[in-house]
């Protein structure tokens, strides 16, 4: 009869395992998004916080295209970008993505080559949340633009019709209308629209808001205001 020792083998497959466990719930802890794709971009791993970005389960993810969840506006030069990263150029791409529940979020993610040999056999990365920012930004360069109009602009209309289509573009909505006191009716009525549709736009003609009741402010309040 033979006797082996085994305790160092069992306590190298322990000392595997904690490290695995520890490094799963690193991936789990971090905010940005982990993930892993094959060299035809289906999705072999994502880490579980996906589910707060994009309202996908991980199990929901995995094995689907990448190119699935993104917005197809963005998809030509994301997949251009895929081409450069799996040549070695690797640079971080922002574009859009689809939520489970039809919303639009942007993100920004950093891939880098996986190689088998020679073989390259895929792209992992991370992916980061940044609608706040991207919102930020398009808020900020609203405001350059319509102040570039008011500037450029003395047709009352005109630039009523600039401003609005911007405010269209930044909220975003489909429809802007603006309104004016009209001292004579005693409310407030259209002066010009933006995207309302021509079967709402005598409904809009005629609609009429009451004034807010008069504010009344202390000092220290009206200190805290710009005007």
């Amino acid at each position: 009869m033979r006797i082996r020792d085994i305790t160092q083998r069992w306590q190298t497959e322990e000392a595997l395992r904690e490290s695995e466990e520890r490094y799963r719930e690193l991936v789990e802890s971090i905010n940005d998004i982990i993930y892993a794709q094959d060299e035809h971009g289906v999705i072999t791993y994502i880490s579980p916080i996906v589910e707060a970005l994009s309202g996908y389960t991980p199990d929901e993810v995995v094995d689907h295209s990448f190119t699935e969840f993104i917005h197809p506006d963005d998809l030509p030069e994301l997949l251009a970008s895929r081409q450069r990263t799996s040549a070695g150029q690797l640079e971080p791409s922002e574009f859009r993505v689809r939520t489970k529940s039809g919303e639009i979020r942007w993100v920004r993610s950093s891939s880098r080559p996986v190689w088998r040999g020679e073989q390259l056999v895929g792209l992992r990365g991370t992916i980061t949340d940044i609608t706040d920012r991207k919102q930020a930004e398009f808020r900020t360069q609203a405001l350059l633009d319509i102040t570039k109009d008011v500037s450029g602009t003395l047709d009352l209309a005109e630039l009523l019709e600039k401003v609005q289509r911007r405010t269209a573009a930044v909220l975003p909505c489909d429809m802007v209308a603006t309104f004016y006191w009209d001292p004579e009716k005693g409310a407030f009525r259209l002066i010009a629209q933006h995207g309302v549709p021509d079967s709402l736009l005598q409904d809009a003609a005629t609609l009429a808001f009451s004034p807010l009741p008069a504010l009344r402010w202390s000092a220290h309040e009206r200190s805290q205001c710009c005007y």
